[in-house]
């Protein structure tokens, strides 16, 4: 049922239009400079925390590249109510941000959309 409701979404109907491409459980791995981590403080930085690079691995559920530039669509099984999909797509935002900056960066492409799509009350947040 909620996968239904995604495909009768405006977000699954952009899934299956046959101008756009679609990838699914799109695995990556991404070298991002250290100094480009949100959570690194400012003025805390060493010489060689500016130099080092972390390795971002993870696997996008749902890329699409449409003429516009890209969009990320990634499930959440959270228990919620409509209500709280707001308020819980504040978790997933860092993990978003990774996603597209290595999206972007691996396919030469400009991020335009960043979704989460809850199953359980079947309703997307745009983060």
């Amino acid at each position: 049922e909620s996968i239904l409701a995604f495909f009768e979404s405006e977000l699954g109907r952009l899934a299956v239009d046959p101008s756009n491409s679609v990838w699914r459980e799109w695995p990556f791995t991404f070298a991002l400079p250290a100094s480009e981590w949100e959570g690194l403080s400012p003025g805390r930085e060493t010489r060689d925390e500016i130099r080092d690079t972390m390795i971002v691995q993870g696997m996008v559920d749902l890329l699409i590249k449409t003429e516009r530039g890209l969009v990320i669509v990634d499930f959440k099984t959270d228990r919620i109510t409509t209500g709280q999909a707001t308020e819980r797509a504040e978790l997933y935002r860092r993990q978003l941000a990774l996603y597209s900056k290595a999206a972007s960066a691996i396919l030469h492409s400009e991020m335009v959309a960043r979704w989460l799509y809850f199953l359980t009350p079947c309703c997307s947040v745009e983060v």
